[in-house]
C-alpha cells in the first residue's frame, strides 16, 4: 500500500468513485480511494440501493445534480450490457390534492429544463398496463428518469478513473485523520499512515463516526428503509430488463418498478427506524443492511395489490432493509469543512445525485467555485446547534416521514423550536406574533394584534395554496409601515466581527465592494466566488480603523461565517468572531420614524444623519448604535444595542410610537415592502450563477481594484441575463417562486420571488430574463398549469416618496 497521495478519498461507493473520476478528468493526479470492504460491493448504501433516479426537485440545485448524474449514467451505460435504463418516471395522484400538486411540480420541472408532462389516467395506463386507472386522477411523467444498476455502474466509472491514474484499494479501514495547524496532513489506517494534502469523506452513514476522527460533527442520521422484489411473475413474462417507467405513489409514500419479470416495491409509510452510526456492525459483509422487518413493508404490499389487482398475491423473493442518510433538511453535505483546510465532505448523497455531486465537488476542489449555486448542499450551512445529536435525530426522522409529503414552500418545522429568541420575545407573544423558524430563531411573520388595521382593496385575498402560512394582516402591516411606522425585529441577523491590522485587507479580498471608507460608514457589499457569481450579500459597518462588523442573513449566516473564515485564514493579524448573541436590533421605518427618533433620541437628528452612516446615540438611557439604512424603502434607522438592553429598548420605542401610529410588523410585510423598493433576496434573487451586473447590483462593485475574489472573472464575463421586475394584475393568484416564465411560447426563466405591491397596486415578480430578449415580446408565468400575463415594471417599482399616491383602503 502506498504511503502518500495528494488526495485520499474515503469510501468507494458511487459518490467516492464518481468524485475520483471527476477530479482525474480535471488533471488531478495522486488520487487514492480506499474502503473498509472489498471493491466494489463495499456494503454501504450503494450496494443495496434500489437504483431509482428522479430528476425533478423543488431545489434547482438538487435537480441539476440529478440531471448531471443521469448524463454520467447514460455515458457509462453500454447498449449491449446496460447499467442505466432511462425508462422515465411517473408520479401518480390518487387524491385531488395530489393531482393539483402535480401541476405545481410540472411547473418547476419546466423551470429546470426537464422534459415533463402531465398524463390523464388512460395515458398513464398505457405505460403501466397492470395499474387500475380508476383509482387515479392522473400522473406526471419525467423523461430520462429511470433505474441504475449501482454496483456495475461504480465498476465502470472506476475503470475510467483508473485509466486516468486513480488508484483504488479495498479492505483498508480509516482509524484517524491527522490535522496540524488547521490543515490536513494525512490519515491513519489499520495498514499504516498515508500522508496527503486533502481528504474527501464519502462515508455516508458512517459520517458521524468518521467526523469524530477529524474533530467535527457530521449532521447525518442513518435510517433503515425496506423494499422487496417479487419472484418471477407470469403476468410480467416476456419483459426484458427494465421497460416500464419507475413510478411513485406518494399518497402512500411508496415507489414501484418493473425489473424483468419481477415487481419491486419500496415503502416509507412507517415510523422511521433510526440507527446510531456506532451501532452499525462493520464485521458483516453488508453492514448497511439490517435483519428484515416485514411489518415495515406490509402496508406498501397491501397498497400495491390494491393498485395492481392483477398482480395481487405476488410472492416475495428478495428483501432488503438497508440504511441510508438523512440530514436536518434532507440535502447533501458537500464542500470543504470550515476550520480545517483540506478536509472535504461528499456525504448524505443518494444515488440519484451521486455522479453530479462528484462533479460539483471536483469543480470546487480544482477550480475554487462551481458552475452551480450550491448553497442548498453546502456542508457549512448548519449552525452549531443544528449539528447536535438530539437535533439531527429529531430532524432526520422527520425528513424520513415527510419524504413524499406535499411540502408547502413556507412550511415550518415543528420541532425543535424556540431555541433562539429575541430579548423582546414575550412582548411579541403578547402582540400575537406568528413565528417562522430560521437558523433556530423565532422570526415574527405577522402579528394578530394588527387584525383590525385597514386592509388594501386589492391583494389581500389569495388562492388557497399561496394563502397557506400567510395572513392578510401582512398587507395591513405593509400599509402601516408606508403610512406611519413599522417596528421590525432585526435580531436574527448574524453579526461577524473582523478585527485586527489585517481586517481591511481581508475584507478587500472578500468583497468586490468598496469597504475602505471612513469610520462610521456602512457599506452594502457582495461576496463573490471565483467565477464572479454572488455567494452572499452583507452589510459591513466600520466601527474603528481596524474593526468591522459584517451583518448577514440568519439563514445564510453559518455559511457566510464559514466562507469568511475559509477565505481569510492566511491573514495572520485578523480575528474573526461570531458576535450575534451579544447584539439585538430593531428596524424603525416609515414616514413618522423621524419624529419618533427626534422625540426620544439623544445625540441624533435623523435628517442630519446621512444614509449608510453610523452614530452612537442614547434612547431612554440606553446606549444604541444607530444605522441609517433600510430594507423596506422607507426613512428610518436600525437600532442596535447589546442584548441586556433589548427589552427596555423595545418598550421605549413602542411607548413613544403609540401616538404616531407604530405597529409591530413581520417578515411577510418586509418581503413585499422590499419588492416594491427593488431590493433583492439572497438565495432566490441572488445566487452563485449570477453576477452583480445581472442582478442589477453593479453599483456595489468597486471597479477601481482587482484584488477581490472573482474580480478577474467578473471583468471578463458577459452579461447574458438581467433580473427584471415584472407586474401582474390577477389579484387572486400569487406565485411563490420557481414558476416558469415564458416569452411568447418559449421558456425565458423562472420567478425568483414574488409578492403583492400594496403601494404600487399590482403583483410583483422578479425573474432573470435574457438580455437579448425583444422587450416587446409578451411575457407570462405559469401557475398550477395556467398562464398569467406579465408586464415589465420600472426599476424599482416603487416611485420616489414624493411621487407616491395614496391607495384606497378598506377593512
Amino acid at each position: 500500500m502506498r504511503s502518500s497521495a495528494h488526495t485520499v478519498i474515503v469510501g468507494a461507493g458511487i459518490v467516492g468513485v464518481s468524485a475520483a473520476w471527476e477530479l482525474a478528468k480535471r488533471g488531478r493526479s495522486g488520487i487514492l480511494v480506499i474502503d473498509q470492504k472489498p471493491l466494489f460491493r463495499t456494503g454501504g448504501s450503494t450496494s443495496h440501493a434500489p437504483g431509482g433516479v428522479f430528476q425533478n426537485n423543488p431545489s434547482r440545485t438538487v435537480s441539476t445534480l440529478a440531471q448531471w448524474t443521469v448524463d454520467t449514467f447514460i455515458d457509462v451505460s453500454d447498449e449491449g450490457s446496460p447499467t442505466y435504463f432511462p425508462v422515465s418516471s411517473l408520479e401518480i395522484a390518487t387524491t385531488r390534492e395530489r393531482w393539483t400538486d402535480l401541476h405545481r411540480k410540472a411547473g418547476y420541472a419546466t423551470s429546470w429544463g426537464l422534459d415533463a408532462r402531465l398524463l390523464d389516467p388512460d395515458a398513464t395506463g398505457q405505460l403501466l398496463p397492470h395499474l387500475n386507472t380508476s383509482l387515479i386522477y392522473g400522473s406526471i411523467q419525467v423523461q430520462r428518469d429511470g433505474i441504475v444498476r449501482a454496483v456495475p455502474t461504480v465498476e465502470r466509472i472506476a475503470r475510467r478513473a483508473e485509466a486516468l491514474g486513480v488508484e483504488f484499494a479495498g479492505e483498508i479501514t480509516l482509524t484517524g485523520v491527522r490535522i496540524e495547524r488547521g490543515r490536513v496532513v494525512g490519515i491513519d489506517t489499520d495498514r499504516g499512515p498515508i500522508a496527503c494534502e486533502r481528504v474527501v469523506l464519502c462515508t455516508g452513514i458512517w459520517g458521524p463516526l468518521v467526523g469524530e476522527m477529524a474533530g467535527i460533527r457530521v449532521p447525518i442520521q442513518p435510517c433503515a428503509h425496506p423494499y422487496v422484489r417479487s419472484a418471477p411473475l407470469p403476468q410480467l413474462r416476456g419483459l426484458v430488463e427494465i421497460e416500464q417507467p419507475l413510478w411513485r405513489h406518494q399518497d402512500h409514500s411508496m415507489y414501484l418498478w418493473q425489473d424483468g419479470d419481477r415487481l419491486g416495491v419500496g415503502n416509507y409509510q412507517h415510523e422511521p427506524h433510526l440507527v446510531l452510526s456506532r451501532a452499525i456492525r462493520n464485521e458483516l459483509a453488508s453492514p448497511a443492511e439490517l435483519p428484515f422487518d416485514a411489518s415495515m413493508i406490509e402496508p406498501g404490499i397491501r397498497e400495491a395489490e390494491r393498485l395492481l389487482p392483477k398482480l395481487a398475491g405476488f410472492p416475495i423473493e428478495d428483501r432488503v432493509y438497508g440504511m441510508f442518510s438523512f440530514t436536518p433538511d434532507g440535502n447533501a453535505l458537500i464542500g470543504e469543512v470550515s476550520g480545517t483546510r483540506g478536509l472535504w465532505s461528499a456525504m448524505a448523497i443518494w444515488v440519484t445525485h451521486s455522479a453530479g455531486s462528484g462533479r460539483l465537488l471536483a469543480e470546487l476542489m480544482e477550480e475554487g467555485a462551481a458552475e452551480l449555486d450550491w448553497r442548498d448542499v453546502d456542508v457549512n450551512r448548519f449552525a452549531e446547534h443544528q449539528a447536535t445529536w438530539s437535533y439531527v435525530e429529531t430532524r432526520g426522522g422527520q425528513q424520513y416521514r415527510e419524504v413524499y409529503d406535499i411540502i408547502h414552500p413556507r412550511q415550518q418545522i415543528s420541532e425543535p423550536r424556540r431555541l433562539r429568541r429575541a430579548p423582546w420575545y414575550e412582548r411579541q407573544l403578547d402582540l400575537g406574533a406568528v413565528f417562522a423558524e430560521s437558523n433556530g430563531w423565532e422570526r415574527p411573520q405577522w402579528y394578530e394584534a394588527n387584525d383590525d388595521l385597514p386592509r388594501p382593496l386589492y391583494g389581500a385575498a389569495r388562492d388557497s395554496w399561496s394563502a397557506q402560512e400567510w395572513s392578510p394582516i401582512c398587507a395591513s402591516e405593509h400599509l402601516a409601515t408606508r403610512s406611519a411606522i413599522g417596528l421590525f425585529d432585526m435580531s436574527t441577523f448574524m453579526r461577524i466581527e473582523l478585527e485586527g491590522a489585517d481586517a481591511l485587507p481581508a475584507l478587500e479580498r472578500l468583497t468586490c465592494s468598496r469597504v475602505d471608507r471612513p469610520v462610521g460608514r456602512v457599506t452594502y457589499s457582495l461576496l463573490l466566488n471565483e467565477r464572479g457569481g454572488i455567494e452572499s450579500d452583507v452589510t459591513i459597518a466600520r466601527l474603528a480603523e481596524d474593526r468591522f462588523m459584517m451583518m448577514a442573513g440568519s439563514a445564510s449566516g453559518p455559511r457566510d461565517l464559514a466562507w469568511v473564515r475559509r477565505q481569510t485564514q492566511d491573514f495572520e493579524r485578523l480575528h474573526v468572531a461570531d458576535v450575534t448573541s451579544a447584539w439585538c436590533a430593531l428596524g424603525v421605518w416609515g414616514p413618522n420614524a423621524q419624529t419618533l427618533i427626534d422625540n426620544i433620541g439623544e445625540g441624533v437628528a435623523l435628517d442630519e444623519l446621512p444614509p449608510y452612516q453610523i452614530q452612537s446615540i442614547i434612547i431612554a438611557g440606553i446606549p444604541v448604535l444607530a444605522m441609517r439604512m433600510s430594507y423596506v424603502g422607507e426613512n428610518g434607522l436600525e437600532l442596535h444595542t447589546t442584548t441586556e438592553f433589548g427589552g427596555a429598548l423595545f418598550e421605549a420605542i413602542w411607548n413613544a410610537g403609540e401616538d404616531l401610529g407604530i405597529v409591530a410588523a413581520g417578515g411577510g410585510a418586509m418581503d413585499t415592502l422590499r419588492l416594491e423598493a427593488g431590493y433583492r433576496a439572497l438565495g432566490t434573487d441572488l445566487r452563485g450563477e449570477y453576477t452583480p451586473f445581472e442582478a442589477g447590483l453593479g453599483f456595489a462593485v468597486d471597479r477601481s481594484r482587482q484584488n477581490s475574489i472573482g474580480a478577474t472573472a467578473l471583468a471578463d464575463r458577459p452579461i447574458r441575463k438581467c433580473l427584471t421586475s415584472l407586474g401582474f394584475d390577477d389579484r387572486g393568484v400569487m406565485p411563490l417562486g420557481k414558476e416558469p416564465v415564458f416569452a411568447g411560447e418559449s421558456l425565458a426563466g423562472y420567478v425568483t420571488s414574488a409578492g403583492f405591491g400594496y403601494t404600487v397596486g399590482c403583483g410583483i415578480a422578479l425573474a432573470y430574463l435574457p438580455t437579448d430578449l425583444d422587450p416587446n415580446t409578451p411575457l407570462s408565468f405559469e401557475y398550477f398549469g395556467q398562464r398569467y400575463p406579465l408586464r415589465r415594471l420600472s426599476e424599482p417599482p416603487l416611485p420616489k416618496p414624493s411621487m407616491r399616491e395614496n391607495r384606497p383602503l378598506s377593512h
